[in-house]
């Protein structure tokens, strides 16, 4: 699907295509970012859905609105200490007669949800109908990922898989987990990370000191002697662990850094699946590849706020940085 970027011009808000034309001229005082053709935007104290034309579908009063997931934006239905959440389509309709305390994107039309109880989180899923499948009793899970069998969960303290029907498939006995996606689970035993799939049976060995929290594009990351590289779904090595830290995969391109990320002096690059460097360590920020273009930051030099460009999966600039 076609989708826009956004850009900060003078402190106004705008889009942009993939070719770095400009497609909605930068009018709105705040506007969030494109997903399935629509995103929230306002102007003059007014919050609204549009689309792809900057043409208004709907105005809402929610304070914040995510980005757009099978339909549905996860939108904050009640401000205050305990903010509320809910689902609003591109109608500013809400999907759920009940709100929670957290909610996070749909997948395979499931979504996870979080109510707190005497500071007790629990987790559940709702579906498109806005009915929960499963109540919030777990203690805690990753997201549904479509078309899976079911989600990894946590029980007294350990990790396994249940089944969307609420069934174990399989017990909970590791220290941590990841998301099963494509099969396939991230799991921690006694300190080291390897992956098992649906059924429990080991696929990659417990080796490593690290991992991602689920597979993309078919490679994980993993650390190993405290730098990253990338293994395949049988653990071959594919791209060796040679750097600080590493994204997962998305369009074919990985973001990396030669630095810890959070020192002021990190900086970031592009690699491919073969481990070759596309964009060399320039930048301050650089943003996963979505749409065929990767948003990357300038840190400002005198105290404001940093500066925003686009770089398409060539590595070449197609909007310089504003803000």
């Amino acid at each position: 699907m076609k989708s826009l970027f956004r850009v900060e011009v003078d402190g106004k808000v705008g889009y942009i295509d993939s070719l770095g034309q400009i497609a909605i001229k930068p009018k709105f005082e705040f506007g969030g970012y494109y997903s399935e053709g629509l995103t929230e935007a306002g102007a003059g104290g007014k919050r609204y859905f549009i689309n792809l034309k900057g043409d208004c579908l709907s105005e809402h009063e929610f304070s914040t609105a995510t980005s757009f997931s099978e339909g549905m934006a996860s939108v904050i239905v009640q401000e205050g200490m305990r903010p509320r959440y809910n689902y609003s389509d591109a109608n500013s309709h809400l999907l759920s007669k009940r709100n929670f305390d957290n909610c996070w994107p749909f997948s395979g039309g499931l979504a996870l949800v979080m109510e707190t109880e005497r500071g007790v989180e629990r987790f559940g899923l709702l579906d498109r109908s806005g009915h929960l499948v499963l109540p919030p009793i777990l203690e805690g899970c990753h997201p549904y990922s479509r078309g899976e069998i079911g989600f990894s969960f946590r029980d007294g303290g350990k990790w396994g898989i249940q089944g969307i029907d609420g069934r174990a498939i399989v017990a909970p006995k590791y220290d941590d987990a990841g998301m099963l996606k494509d099969d396939l689970c991230p799991v921690c035993e006694n300190g080291q990370w390897g992956v098992i799939d649906s059924t429990g049976s080991t696929v990659i060995k417990h080796r490593f000191e690290g991992m991602h929290s689920g597979f993309s594009e078919g490679l994980i990351g993993v650390q190993s002697r405290g730098l990253w590289g990338f293994v395949s779904r049988s653990g071959e090595e594919v791209v060796a662990p040679n750097y600080p830290w590493v994204g997962s995969f998305t369009e074919g391109l990985s973001i990396i850094s030669k630095d810890e990320p959070w020192l002021e002096k990190g900086k970031f690059g592009v690699i491919t699946k073969t481990g070759e460097i596309l964009v060399d360590f320039v930048h301050d920020t650089i943003w996963p590849f979505e749409n065929g273009l990767a948003a990357f930051e300038v840190r400002p030099t005198d105290g404001e706020t940093s500066s925003t460009g686009y770089m398409n999966r060539d590595g070449k600039v197609v909007w310089e940085p504003t803000r």
